[in-house]
């Protein structure tokens, strides 16, 4: 509960944070408007005439042809790498103000640029290093999902008995995988807090200070999660393009102003605890 207090008092205390996650917003939802993938399920789906599971199933095999395969790795490969220059120009600057609102510190006007200064090079080589993570974990995934989902949709209309035994294969695979996402996402994110917080080895300190309250912080992010999902879903079914675009960017504010937020709240608290905790592996 403190955690949660000091997050909604940070933001209270540096309204600021909801104008640059607005900046940051809004090409995220232009962009979000012309996604792809609700459609290819969509179109995958009325194809084979079946369900979601269908679906899921042909966009996989789809993307596993050899050439389809090599120009998906490629573009994710650009996609990552532009994301990860252009989101350099950005994390910096916001994230030392956002530290500046957790730490209290006062008369800092020109903190976007001070931390842009101070810390571009170094958020730089970690977002390429997260970009390669990411891509390793995507191609991973997939590998990991295609032959469980095949053995569901190949055993699903002939023999019930089996579709069960393929759709907990299926639940595991899942569950190992948004674990292993968790992990990544804990890391990586109190690796941009050591960064920010000056200090030396920011990806073995922010490890450290991660795994002293590791647990509650994977159950605080496993919330986040399922509220965005919850909401994400009831966003998804409104019809009109503008009223969608209009309260897409209203719930990525808030949502990512109160994540970030309480991703630095959360540091600055297991901070004062994390010497001498053994680290998980």
């Amino acid at each position: 509960m403190g955690i949660l207090s000091n997050t909604l008092h940070t933001l209270y205390k540096k309204p600021l944070i909801f104008i640059l996650t607005v900046i940051a917003a809004l090409p995220v939802c232009y962009i979000s408007q012309f996604n792809p993938v609700p459609a290819l399920f969509s179109g995958f789906g009325s194809i084979g005439k079946s369900g979601v599971l269908s679906s899921v199933v042909s966009l996989l095999q789809f993307l596993w042809e050899p050439d389809i395969f090599r120009n998906t790795v490629l573009a994710l490969i650009a996609v990552s790498f532009l994301t990860a220059v252009i989101t350099s120009l950005y994390l910096p600057g916001y994230f030392n103000i956002l530290n500046h609102a957790v730490l209290e510190y006062k008369g800092k006007r020109r903190a976007f640029g001070d931390g842009f200064r101070r810390f571009f090079t170094r958020i730089l080589l970690v977002n390429l290093r997260v970009a390669f993570v990411v891509c390793i974990f995507v191609l991973f995934s997939i590998i990991a999902l295609v032959p469980a989902l095949v053995l569901s949709r190949a055993v699903s209309g002939n023999n019930p008995q089996m579709f069960l035994v393929a759709l907990v294969i299926d639940v595991i695979t899942a569950v190992a995988l948004y674990f292993v996402l968790m992990f990544l996402r804990v890391y990586i994110l109190y690796w941009y807090s050591s960064i920010i917080n000056g200090f030396k080895k920011p990806f073995r300190t922010g490890k450290c200070i991660a795994d002293s309250s590791f647990w509650r912080i994977f159950r605080s992010m496993a919330l986040y999660d399922i509220f965005f999902v919850c909401c994400y879903v009831i966003i998804g079914s409104i019809q009109n393009d503008i009223v969608s675009f209009l309260v897409k960017l209203i719930f990525y504010t808030m949502f990512f102003s109160l994540y970030f937020s309480f991703i630095f709240n959360s540091f600055k608290i297991n901070t004062a605890s994390y010497k001498g905790t053994k680290a998980l592996f």
